[in-house]
């Protein structure tokens, strides 16, 4: 007969029924919290960061086959990426340069040549750059050539190549071979273009011819004065 509370009745409940030691209760009791926190954990969204506003090219300088570049500084931006182009359909990319400052000179170009430049903001997130819209489009140049001129009074082949680079870059031509020469004064009344190409309009209109400065700049044609001397009109590229 088998009494409740004997000896072998304990041994068999102590067997059947381990029981953890206390160093174990107070480890699975100190992990539970952390378990069902990681368990029910909900990732943060990522913060998208916005894109910077477009600069605006305020100064440029042409230099010995290269063009000095200034622009507006953006709020924000890690530095600024520019690019210039062959003409004004900004379809070719000639150059492109990046410039932590708001100054830039970008060099390897030709001489007595144009091109449109534009520049773009950027923030950096993650190793990326993010770029923001670009600024409007400038036309600049490169240094002439001293031999722009010549020697004497007649337009040089280096006069034509200037004219036919500031034609193409513009996406202009020449109405007709009119070729003036070059004045005491030091300006050339060259080709006359199409008014209408240069300025929008939807019907032809009186072309005009271009005055050529001996430091490359390039005037609309305003006329002759009494002295038979032509008259600059709109500064077209300083």
């Amino acid at each position: 007969m088998i009494v409740s509370g004997s000896p072998e009745i304990q041994a068999t409940s102590s067997q059947s029924t381990p029981m953890l030691s206390r160093r174990a209760f107070m480890g699975v009791m100190l992990a539970a919290p952390f378990a069902l926190g990681a368990a029910m954990s909900v990732p943060e969204p990522a913060l998208a960061i916005s894109k910077p506003r477009a600069p605006r090219i305020t100064a440029w300088s042409p230099k010995v086959k290269a063009v000095a570049l200034r622009w507006t500084k953006v709020s924000g931006a890690k530095g600024y990426q520019v690019r210039l182009y062959s003409s004004a359909t900004l379809k070719k990319v000639v150059k492109t340069k990046l410039s932590t400052r708001t100054t830039c000179t970008v060099s390897g170009l030709k001489t007595g040549s144009f091109y449109y430049a534009r520049v773009r903001a950027y923030k950096v997130k993650n190793g990326k750059r993010i770029y923001g819209a670009w600024s409007p489009k400038v036309l600049v140049r490169t240094k002439v050539a001293k031999s722009l001129f010549g020697s004497g009074s007649s337009i040089t082949k280096a006069t034509r190549t200037y004219l036919a680079r500031y034609l193409r870059a513009r996406n202009l031509s020449t109405v007709h071979g009119h070729e003036g020469s070059v004045t005491k004064g030091g300006l050339a009344c060259v080709s006359c273009v199409d008014q209408r190409m240069l300025e929008g309009y939807s019907s032809y209109t009186k072309p005009f011819g271009l005055i050529i400065e001996r430091d490359g700049s390039i005037y609309k044609d305003a006329g002759y004065s009494n002295g038979a001397l032509p008259r600059k009109g709109k500064l077209l590229i300083k």
